[in-house]
């Protein structure tokens, strides 16, 4: 009897000493969420996954996940809760070479930013009388959106200014754009003649104008801003950068976007993203705003410099900036209309109710 209690014992030593004291060996976590791009207020739902590659049995592990304060969880959830983290936390036992998953929902309401805090594991013994914390590290993150604005006016404003291009491009089209030729009616001006294939002998010939050819629009979103209420001002003005963007894309007119504020995380904007339209263009620059930091690259006025230099076939300038007081020089508004041939828009987060 004394001698099957000694093995026993050398044997739940030589197990705790190779096994539970080393659990960070042979356990890993996988963090995963369902979405990374989010609208304010929407269910991300989280999925974790503790995985044991060994061939040994834990009996206790405790797996502790952080979320960002800002997350809102089902109070039942929250073991600890903080102004800057929360932490849900549940216990498993682990066959040999198995993995335990548990899912979690969360929701956040505020635009941003947000990394998937590392796990914390803690591995035991069935009394408690071991124990070993360790980490894994997760380098997952979730980009939450500025929200969507119901704003009437801002969309008449929008639409006018769409209207002006448009007319703009049927009455002053582009000489190098042309959908081919056809015979001279008699009711074409004489500016559409082309002379070099009226030469070719088959009588006088008109250029059909491509009016399907999309006009570039070009939103310049400042940031750079001296009002009292700055980090609410910037929000504002993020959340009708938005609008503008849903509005482009519901007219189909191609846009580019040239910002001046600093973005987080993964994507480097290199001060915006590129023309373009469609469901992957408006989705590269929902992030971009999501990301969006209340840092500042360069000023106002560098940024229109900026929208100006680009040697481009712009067709409007769509201007956003937080604060009434946010002032260009006289003639830098001018010379931005002039550029482009239709006389740019100015839109200020503060106005919004």
């Amino acid at each position: 009897m004394i001698a099957f209690l000694i093995v026993t014992a050398g044997i739940l030593f030589l197990y705790k000493y190779n096994v539970l004291d080393r659990a960070d060996r042979y356990l890993d976590c996988i963090q995963e969420a369902d979405k990374a791009l989010v609208e304010p207020g929407e269910t991300i739902a989280y999925t974790v996954t503790v995985v044991n590659r060994s061939f040994w049995l834990f009996p206790y592990i405790r797996a502790s996940v952080y979320f960002p304060g800002a997350f809102e969880l089902p109070e039942e959830e929250v073991r600890e809760e903080s102004s800057w983290q929360k932490t849900v936390s549940r216990s498993m036992m682990i066959l040999p070479k198995g993995r335990v998953s548990f899912r979690l929902q969360a929701v956040c309401g505020k635009r941003g930013r947000y990394t998937l805090h590392d796990v914390l594991l803690q591995s035991g013994d069935s009394l408690g009388l071991s124990t070993k914390f360790f980490r894994r590290h997760s380098d997952g993150e979730i980009v939450v959106i500025p929200k969507k604005l119901m704003d009437e006016q801002l969309e008449r404003t929008i639409g006018g200014f769409l209207g002006n291009v448009s007319v703009r491009r049927f009455i002053h089209e582009d000489p190098v754009l042309s959908a081919g030729f056809r015979e001279y009616t008699g009711q074409e001006p004489m500016k559409q003649i082309s002379w070099k294939q009226s030469a070719k002998g088959l009588g006088l010939m008109v250029k059909v104008p491509d009016y399907t050819a999309d006009p570039v629009l070009c939103l310049i979103l400042n940031t750079d801003t001296q009002a009292p209420d700055r980090e609410e001002l910037i929000e504002r003005t993020l959340i009708q950068a938005r609008t503008v963007c849903e509005q482009l894309e519901k007219h189909r007119f191609a846009y580019r976007i040239l910002m001046n504020a600093a973005c987080t995380g993964a994507l480097s904007s290199a001060g915006g993203i590129g023309h373009g339209t469609g469901d992957e263009h408006y989705r590269l620059a929902m992030e971009m705003l999501g990301r969006a930091s209340y840092a500042c690259e360069r000023s106002f006025v560098q940024l229109v410099q900026q929208a100006m230099e680009q040697n481009d076939q712009t067709a409007g300038y769509l201007i956003l900036t937080p604060s009434f007081s946010d002032r260009l020089p006289g003639d830098l508004l001018a010379r931005l209309s002039a550029h482009s041939g239709t006389e740019a828009v100015l839109l200020c987060g503060e106005a919004m109710l």
